[in-house]
């Protein structure tokens, strides 16, 4: 019997065959919906009909279309560090390279400054939201090259078994290089960061929608391991060889770790963890 719904947590994207997989458990996939999120989005899923979108509260079009113009200088302001002369050049003469950030990111300066008050509010909510989307989009480009992967091995695999036993492959050799090489298991890059951005915009949230749903998935094995450490498992089923629950006796704003008030929320969450590979 499929569960309503469940939250992702921390990231906003999966690899389709994932998805896929969770739908045999789950009518909707609740996902943070970022100002970038349906364009990542779409880039995998031909259609959303499995996803919920959790709103933020303080996202109008405008603020929207500023976010994804800073996305955008940020990124191709990054891209000014491939090169080991750049670095060096940088590391010389950091001063520039403040100046040169305050000038993609003007509230920078004003963050040293303002400590306290609305301003500072206003600048931690956009600051989490830059955090995520640089983050969304990251994940994006990575489970693109993970998926080109799978099907260039895919392709090599084909042409194996076309290819006569003891013939020389030659260039496909060095395909079966890459594609070990590629074995790792996917994760989430700067996890910390993340979170730290989830708390800043857990209170922008829809707290109705989360209380009706005390379910949680997530991908990344050190974040299970924390929340293991700190809560209490109530009991643990194993679902399929990718998906298995941890009934955990902690709601979900002990989970994040926000200061919210937890009245409304069920006092134990369901936390599936998807070992994404």
């Amino acid at each position: 019997m499929k569960s309503n719904s469940v939250l992702l947590y921390p990231q906003t994207l999966l690899l389709p065959e994932i998805a896929e997989e969770l739908k045999n458990y789950f009518k909707k996939l609740i996902i943070l919906k970022l100002p970038t999120t349906e364009e990542h989005i779409s880039q995998f899923f031909s259609n959303f009909e499995f996803f919920k979108f959790l709103e933020i509260r303080g996202i109008d079009e405008k603020f929207e279309q500023e976010i994804k113009k800073e996305i955008t200088n940020i990124e191709t302001w990054g891209l000014f560090f491939r090169t080991p002369e750049t670095l060096k050049y940088f590391a010389q003469y950091k001063e520039v390279l403040q100046d040169s950030l305050e000038q993609i990111i003007p509230y920078l300066k004003k963050a040293e400054v303002q400590k306290e008050g609305t301003l500072k509010k206003q600048i931690d909510f956009k600051q989490a939201l830059l955090i995520l989307c640089l983050a969304e989009s990251l994940d994006s480009k990575l489970l693109d090259v993970k998926t080109g992967l799978k099907k260039i091995e895919k392709k090599y695999q084909e042409v194996i078994k076309e290819k006569i036993i003891g013939e020389e492959l030659g260039e496909f050799s060095e395909i079966q290089n890459v594609m070990e090489s590629s074995e790792d298991r996917f994760q989430l890059l700067n996890l910390p960061l993340r979170i730290s951005a989830w708390k800043k915009l857990f209170s922008y949230l829809n707290p109705q929608e989360l209380k009706e749903n005390s379910q949680v998935l997530i991908t990344e094995r050190t974040l299970l391991q924390d929340w293991i450490e700190d809560f209490e498992i109530i009991k643990e089923e194993k679902l399929s060889d990718f998906l298995r629950v941890f009934f955990l006796k902690a709601s979900i704003p002990q989970l994040l770790k926000v200061k919210q008030n937890s009245g409304g929320f069920s006092e134990n969450t369901a936390v599936y963890f998807a070992e994404i590979v």
